[in-house]
């Protein structure tokens, strides 16, 4: 037995107490397949003739929640509990974990088995983990965490859908509206992004993909702490970029009591892991003292799936990432050494087309799993979400080694201001854009194209949503600040040169920049254009719901 037929065997088991059933298609991922269960017979028996004394100790702490109760992932308790399934999940043969799974699936909390058998699956190495994310999904499993299935089911019940009907008139399928992102409100002006489902899914999976667990077992990239840091930094950062999209300053910090916590300069080593362990500590602790109007501004952040819709959420990254600024701050600043890349020569970077542009956009999530309609094969729920017109990167680079050389090229964007602002803010600004490795060839000049639908932030694990990678812009043109920079790569072609996450805006330099565009004259490995976003009020069907024979008619 393979662990990618255990994965579709346990993804049918967990859909069975809600009558659940998942489409595994050659169209959503060419290597799905299915195992027999009489595969499983014979070491199913022998689990139930004699327990395994640590299946008894990891389910024990787990069942400490009640099975009816609602997981919170960003729970602290509720971690600790599911920790010990996780491991025997991740430490496993694809045998002991179907093993463990059935003697577990009916002591323990639905949803934290399903936490856990993600989080332990997704991070071996022994994985796809992309079919991963996409067969182990908590937005198919558990859709009613992101949008109101009531208001479906009334929609439904009173007709208030469209209906796909077959080649001989029979019901086909029907198309349900769940939210409409234009709608907004002087209360939340990025509501847009806010309550975007695949953005909240995105952040519910970022902890499944990055536990606060054992460093021996989880061998992990990067550290925990330092992804837990950039990921706050990164968010906040966008929603801001939203903010001033909309006419509106930036986030500040939130005045709830949390820990600012003590730093010891010289620990660069557990800066992150340290503090980010203590910030989710000290927060979720504070929860519990803060008085009932501070609980009913707090009540939905502490559940990962609906956390990024409430604006407080933003206002406690502001405050946290306000304190790692200032510890940073006590960290060796960079030199011009570790920004120079002598020899690599940015000529020329532009983008195709010139003024990015965006625009609404309807789409749809499968969630016929969750309802019982022997009438209509499918049901979609339509929402509709911002989305970009496709670009592309065009970067001239000239090599003036006689050798070829790798390097990283790393892109960003921020929004540009008409006043002067000193770097040690702006840095704060830029929102990652991309990154990859090239090979420059010897004394030669190199023509990079890059595709914005490549673009690492976007594809992997964890990715940020593909749809969110450009800002909103504005009607008349919002200007921003693209900056591109290629740093030295030791390594290969397939591996991170290991720089901090956000680098070169990690942390202040050495030298006196006061302004970003310093840097675009002193090295020649930097380059800033000037570049405009432009949204246009109308609204698309996406590619799937026209292939699913979606019509606005």
């Amino acid at each position: 037995m393979d662990l990618w037929g255990l994965l579709l065997d346990v993804i049918k088991v967990f859909h069975t107490p809600n009558k659940l059933t998942i489409d595994v298609t050659t169209e959503t991922y060419t290597n799905a397949r299915s195992i027999k269960s009489n595969d499983i017979t014979d070491s199913v028996q022998e689990i139930n003739e004699k327990v395994p004394q640590d299946y008894i100790d990891a389910v024990k702490p787990a069942s400490q929640l009640g099975k009816e109760a609602c997981f919170e992932i960003l729970n602290q308790a509720h971690r600790k509990y599911a920790e010990p399934v996780i491991i025997q999940v991740f430490s496993g043969n694809p045998s002991r974990i179907q093993q463990f799974f059935e003697y577990a699936q009916d002591k323990v909390n639905l949803e934290l088995l399903c936490y856990a058998m993600v989080t332990g699956i997704i991070n071996r190495k022994d994985v796809d983990k992309v079919a991963v994310k996409i067969l182990l999904s908590h937005l198919n499993i558990y859709p009613e965490k992101y949008f109101d299935m009531n208001k479906i089911n009334a929609d439904i019940k009173n007709r208030n859908y469209k209906i796909l009907k077959g080649k001989t008139g029979e019901p086909k399928a029907i198309f349900v509206s769940i939210n409409d992102a234009k709608t907004s409100t002087n209360r939340d002006p990025n509501v847009y992004f806010a309550k975007d489902i695949k953005l909240n899914w995105h952040y519910r999976h970022w902890y499944e993909v990055n536990p606060f667990l054992q460093k021996e077992l989880f061998q992990m990239n990067r550290s925990r702490g330092e992804s837990f840091y950039y990921e706050h930094q990164q968010l906040l950062a966008r929603y801001n970029f939203e903010m001033l999209c909309n006419g509106l300053p930036a986030v500040q910090p939130s005045q709830f009591n949390i820990t600012d916590l003590e730093f010891k300069p010289g620990s660069d080593e557990n800066l992150f892991e340290d503090l980010s362990r203590r910030y989710e500590e000290s927060f979720i602790s504070n929860l519990g003292n803060t008085d009932q109007k501070s609980k009913g501004l707090l009540n939905n952040i502490l559940q990962a799936e609906t956390a990024l819709r409430n604006p407080t959420f933003y206002r406690l990254c502001k405050h946290m990432d306000d304190s790692f600024y200032r510890k940073k701050n006590n960290l060796k600043q960079y030199t011009d050494d570790d920004i120079r890349f002598e020899g690599i020569n940015i000529s020329k970077v532009e983008i195709l087309p010139q003024i990015l542009e965006t625009f609404w956009e309807k789409d749809a999530i499968n969630i016929t799993q969750k309802l019982s309609l022997s009438q209509f094969k499918k049901v979609y729920a339509v929402h509709t979400h911002l989305q970009y017109k496709e670009f592309e990167y065009k970067i001239q680079v000239e090599n003036n080694f006689t050798e070829n050389v790798l390097g990283t090229v790393r892109i960003f964007l921020a929004p540009h201001s008409k006043y002067k602002i000193a770097y040690k803010e702006k840095r704060r600004t830029f929102v990652e854009m991309d990154k990859f490795v090239v090979n420059f060839t010897a004394s030669q000049t190199t023509f990079i194209t890059r595709k914005s639908g490549e673009s690492s932030v976007v594809n992997g694990t964890c990715g940020w949503p593909q749809h969110l990678l450009v800002g909103k812009g504005t009607a008349e043109g919002f200007p921003c600040d693209l900056f591109v920079i290629i740093t030295r790569n030791d390594k290969d072609e397939t591996e991170d040169d290991r720089r901090p996450l956000g680098f070169p805006f990690d942390r202040d330099m050495k030298r006196d920049a006061t302004e970003i565009d310093i840097l675009n004259t002193q090295f020649e490995n930097i380059k800033l254009t000037q570049i405009q976003i432009k949204h246009r009020a109308e609204t698309k069907c996406s590619q799937t719901l026209k292939g699913l024979g979606y019509s606005e008619q």
